[in-house]
């Protein structure tokens, strides 16, 4: 049986990692995905909706059997930071960094991984369905890239995204809704050894109101976050500005509502404790999907799994991916395990043996 070649695709890997693409900067690294596709003979496309001109690449493989439908192999290019000048290490075949960065693992190994599949039927004549590839630009900030992107232009009624950190062979069949939280608070700047009587501190607001938020786990399909404070323009002034960013995620719809209105209430009771003045924007990023064992994509993808000779497993996340979305659109879509781990630290890690699974499980979807 024609195999994947495992040093092709960490070679692959480690020149993704080493293009810096963090959110909202992708056309490198689309460029160089592009390029390659080309070379493979695929017709590429570019939407051009990212903010740098990248935009989302669709690509087409067209197919070889007609007794297939036709499927949806997506990865997203971006990745967050610290994730500039990225120096890969690979020791005892994982590969890491050198501490000072984040990886990329996620999701450029499973952009990484794709390619390899691709390269592969291509240049060994493996008969396969047509596959749509989508590279995606901002999944990291809400599933920008994904939300922007026409669906009109696949052929593919159902696909996978490869963006869990699971052992592969996992496969999530459900993840939640997720609502951003942005809560600006204004109050009055002054000098605060000379006048601080005069000046009303916006940082003590939103101390205030993340201090009557419930956050952490609220049960177990439901989180709330706050993960970034931001505030003042010198430790001797004042600060008149401030404000938090914060996140709720449920499995239930129900629930996020309630969670959601929690957060706003302590916000507004956090400007009113503090005679600050509030700009609250809460948005929901994206819904929440769950699919039955049932569901012809759950079947296509445990087969799949089973061909790459791994267990499929079926798993419930606490996080979400561009499969929300593209349900959202009208696709059957779910997000499939890679194993990379400890993603968004400097500690962030991937086997090469499990690169090389993940190039095995998008071969396996593309030869049905």
């Amino acid at each position: 049986m024609t195999d994947v070649d495992k040093d092709r695709a960490l070679s692959t890997f480690l020149d993704l990692v080493q293009i810096d693409s963090p959110t909202y900067e992708e056309r490198p690294i689309m460029e160089r995905i592009a390029r390659e596709l080309e070379e493979l003979g695929l017709a590429v496309w570019n939407d051009r909706t990212g903010r740098d001109g990248a935009g989302n690449l669709h690509a087409r493989l067209p197919a070889t059997r007609s007794d297939l439908a036709p499927f949806l192999l997506c990865a997203h290019t971006d990745t967050v930071e610290p994730g500039r000048r990225v120096t890969p290490v690979v020791r005892d075949d994982v590969v890491r960094t050198d501490g000072r960065t984040i990886l990329g693992a996620d999701n450029k190994a499973s952009c990484a991984a794709l390619l390899e599949a691709v390269r592969t039927v291509v240049r060994h004549n493996l008969p396969h369905r047509e596959i749509d590839l989508v590279f995606t630009w901002g999944e990291e900030r809400g599933h920008a890239g994904a939300a922007a992107f026409d669906v009109s232009r696949l052929v593919a009624k159902m696909g996978v995204t490869l963006d869990d950190t699971a052992d592969p062979g996992a496969i999530t069949v459900a993840a939640p809704a997720y609502t951003s939280l942005l809560a600006r608070f204004v109050g009055k700047g002054a000098h605060a050894g000379a006048a601080p009587e005069q000046g009303i501190s916006a940082i003590v607001a939103a101390a205030r109101a993340v201090g009557l938020m419930t956050l952490g786990r609220i049960d177990f399909e439901t989180t709330a976050n706050v993960g970034l404070i931001r505030g003042g323009t010198a430790r001797n002034s004042v600060p008149g500005a401030a404000e938090i960013e914060g996140e709720a995620r449920s499995l239930d719809d129900a629930k996020l509502a309630r969670v959601v209105a929690a957060l706003r209430e302590a916000a507004e009771q956090a400007a009113r404790d503090t005679a600050t003045t509030l700009e609250l924007t809460l948005k929901q990023e994206y819904a929440a999907y769950r699919w039955a064992e049932s569901a012809p994509i759950v079947v296509e993808a445990m087969a799949a799994m089973r061909r790459a000779n791994l267990e499929p497993s079926l798993r419930v996340s606490g996080g979400g991916s561009d499969s929300n979305t593209f349900n959202e659109k009208g696709l059957q879509c779910i997000n499939v395990a890679i194993g990379m781990k400890e993603i968004h630290t400097v500690n962030e890690y991937i086997a090469v043996d499990d690169l090389a699974r993940t190039s095995r499980i998008a071969m396996s979807f593309i030869t049905g």
